[in-house]
């Protein structure tokens, strides 16, 4: 079996590392000293955008039970085979972009 591109795990750690960095840098002071009407709190459009990211990448589950269980499968009838040359492409990629 050749699955190539269907591990979105790396793409999306590094999705939410940028979104954690961007997060950093939309921080706003605010004045956290109550007003006549209490605390304001100023949210860039940036901001909200990536909390409505942050929240949707939140909802994928970490494990597809449907590709682990089609994986196990596959090495107990000993089917699976290794792609080394797309294994070896994602680790330099990795390598590259400095996730490993």
């Amino acid at each position: 079996m050749k699955v190539n591109g269907s591990d979105d795990s790396i793409g999306v750690r590094s999705l939410l590392r940028r979104v954690e960095m961007e997060e950093g840098r939309n921080e706003r002071q605010v004045d956290t000293r109550p007003g006549p009407w209490g605390e304001k709190v100023d949210i860039s459009p940036q901001a909200r955008e990536i909390q409505r990211i942050k929240a949707a990448l939140e909802q994928i589950p970490e494990v597809r039970s449907k590709k682990v269980e089609e994986v196990r499968r596959l090495v107990e009838t000993g089917q699976y085979k290794v792609d080394l040359q797309a294994v070896s492409d994602k680790l330099l990629q990795a390598l590259i972009i400095g996730e490993l």
